[in-house]
């Protein structure tokens, strides 16, 4: 097995929809190990639970290097406690070292003034198959120096200091038919997020997830 699953939360989703993602990773996972990284104990594969440490990427980042020092696999699929995946971001297999990304992801945005709409995203970080020697590299030298938990929200500067981030390293894209769905709740560490322009990037229907306030009634318990 050349991959490992990397769940990592803040466990401040609706518990309800948590558990839906949740049971969506599982089922696709297959043979695929799971590790998660959560603040509250969780039963999804082997649990690393850090506690009630705040909510920030530094915390994020820090989790994922907890995770990524478990595992044992060469590659790690990166996933998020507000995203639904499609099968093929499991079934992927990276011909070589780096940042594999999604190419295929769309927004789907929660609340009475929320579009109704999915919304194209360029990629997230959420969706994401590393080599593990690699990233752990990168965060290693990230969090060098950092505190170990850093409690608070953060956006574009925190402490002084820009925010940790992946976005600037290189990568790759790789395929697949199916839109992969990032939910945004507002439970998460920021409550907007960056989307395409154009009308060819808003949709209210997508092929093989159906109708945007569908999904939304589906997964978003009330």
């Amino acid at each position: 097995m050349e991959k490992t699953i990397l769940y990592y939360t803040h466990n401040r989703e609706d518990a309800c929809f948590e558990q839906k993602i949740m049971d969506n990773i599982k089922q696709k996972a297959g043979d695929i190990p799971i590790i998660s990284i959560s603040h509250k104990p969780l039963d999804m594969g082997i649990n690393i639970c850090v506690g009630d440490v705040g909510l920030s990427y530094r915390n994020e980042w820090r989790q994922i290097l907890y995770g990524a020092k478990l595992a044992e696999t060469r590659f790690l699929v990166f996933c998020e406690s507000d995203v639904l995946y499609p099968q093929e971001y499991f079934d992927f297999d990276p011909p070589s070292d780096g940042i594999w990304r999604y190419d295929n992801v769309w927004m789907c945005f929660n609340g009475e003034r929320a579009p109704q709409s999915f919304r194209r995203k360029k990629y997230t970080e959420g969706a994401q198959i590393c080599s593990r020697d690699y990233i752990m590299e990168k965060l290693e030298q990230q969090l060098a120096g950092q505190p170990q938990w850093y409690d608070g929200r953060e956006y574009v500067r925190d402490n002084g200091k820009k925010r940790l981030t992946l976005r600037k390293m290189p990568f790759e894209f790789f395929h697949g038919d199916t839109p992969l769905i990032s939910f945004k709740t507002g439970n998460g560490v920021r409550f907007s997020t960056d989307v395409m322009r154009g009308r060819e990037y808003r949709k209210i229907n997508l092929p093989g997830i159906g109708n945007a306030n569908d999904l939304r009634k589906e997964y978003i318990c009330d």
